[in-house]
């Protein structure tokens, strides 16, 4: 079972004890709101295509002076994006408990074998962003990073669990956004929503694709991909 498959199914059976349901229907008006928050870029920045124009590749500012550590939790089956990066001088640390080890290999990449988690528990192969973070840069409070989340739904979790200072240590984050559709419903509405907002709080979107890979849906009468993956950088950095 996937990480954020594990967690879905905790927090569905947490409410449904407290008598609230998953799929109880938010207004559309509410979930277009928390939907266009992530629809369109509202800063304009010269843009780099990292690792290639395939699978595995994303949009990113130009601004990697000084950025010293990548974090890429998820690792799938291509790791150009992180490899490119890693030949630019930058330490690439991926994780991910599901896999042997990155696409490729580089003498930058420090792989662990652990889920991203809102808590760590080795026993379970979870960790924290707090936790990984202080274990890689715990030495270097000023250093600059990268975020670079795929998780398969398991990014609100994250977000939501992330300390705001921890948050903005991370010039540029990419996330993949999944399971949009399931802001047709109210309490998941809130749950993501909640978690853009906050991000939108220190960052602004530079950079949005849509990705049909996973499907799309219907709210208000339009058709939306339910996978998005979309571009921010810290608002400093505007």
């Amino acid at each position: 079972m996937r990480i954020a498959d594990y967690w879905f199914a905790v927090a569905s059976g947490l409410v449904a004890k407290l008598g609230v349901s998953l799929s109880k229907g938010a207004k559309p008006a509410e979930s277009i709101e928390a939907l266009s928050m992530l629809l369109k870029p509202t800063v304009s920045r010269p843009m780099l295509r990292v690792g290639g124009h395939g699978d595995g590749s994303y949009a990113i500012p130009d601004d990697l002076n000084g950025i010293t550590h990548c974090f890429s939790p998820g690792v799938g089956p291509s790791s150009a994006f992180e490899f490119e990066l890693a030949e630019r001088g930058i330490d690439v640390l991926l994780a991910d408990a599901s896999v042997a080890g990155p696409a490729a290999k580089h003498k930058r990449f420090r792989f662990r074998p652990a889920y991203l988690a809102s808590f760590s528990d080795p026993s379970r192969q979870l960790i924290s962003m707090e936790d990984w973070v202080q274990s890689e840069c715990g030495n270097e409070p000023q250093a600059e990073l990268i975020l670079q989340m795929d998780i398969e739904g398991g990014e609100y979790e994250i977000i939501h669990s992330m300390d705001e200072a921890l948050l903005q240590k991370f010039r540029i984050v990419v996330v993949e956004f999944h399971h949009l559709n399931q802001l047709r419903h109210g309490i998941m509405c809130r749950y993501m929503g909640g978690a853009c907002q906050k991000l939108l709080k220190h960052f602004r979107i530079c950079h949005v694709q849509e990705n049909w890979a996973a499907g799309g849906f219907s709210l208000a009468g339009k058709r939306y991909s339910r996978l998005l993956e979309v571009t921010l950088v810290r608002n400093d950095r505007i």
